[in-house]
């Protein structure tokens, strides 16, 4: 590679899709509706779709957050965690925006649970679960999740013990 721009094909697709976590640790998918139109049917996937003609990424994922589980975003609720080129399992290319919102309440989490989508329902999956559902998932959940736990990882502190003691003894602290 020789390291030069990133370019989408025009061809491809456009879509946003969000990773709903409750603040509490429980993340919400959906179980895919089982319909011949649906991408991933069956599957247990990300809240998500196309974007319309003139619409920013973001408006996207909120609007369609909106659709498939009843939940109101504002864009500043969410925080990227990936782009993707890549292919669906109708062969079509599209280019992605994956999304996080991670500070839902367990009232959000209890109305998006209640609220109707001919799309799919809302199902609760506990972090514990995740590896024995891992085929259940689609290819961009998989990914998502797999980009949140770096993402949550990187957010936390570093410190504790050991970091202190290092910091003792660098260099470049004062005795």
């Amino acid at each position: 590679m020789d390291g030069g721009a990133f370019s989408i094909p025009a061809h491809a697709e456009h879509y946003s899709v969000v990773l709903l976590k409750e603040s509490g640790g429980a993340f919400l998918v959906q179980r895919r509706a089982r319909r011949k139109d649906i991408v991933y049917a069956g599957r247990l996937g990300l809240f998500g779709g196309r974007q319309e003609p003139g619409e920013t990424p973001e408006a996207c994922a909120v609007r369609e957050v909106e659709e498939e589980c009843g939940l109101a975003l504002r864009p500043s609720d969410l925080s990227l965690l990936a782009r993707l080129l890549a292919h669906d399992e109708f062969g079509n290319l599209s280019f992605g925006h994956v999304y996080v919102a991670d500070e839902l309440s367990r009232e959000q989490t209890a109305e998006a649970r209640r609220f109707k989508s001919d799309e799919g329902r809302v199902v609760l999956l506990q972090r514990a679960d995740i590896d024995s559902r891992w085929r259940q998932l689609t290819s961009i959940t998989s990914y998502a999740f797999m980009s949140y736990f770096d993402y949550e990882a990187s957010r936390r502190p570093r410190g504790g013990v050991l970091a202190s003691f290092a910091r003792m003894f660098s260099p470049s602290s004062s005795r």
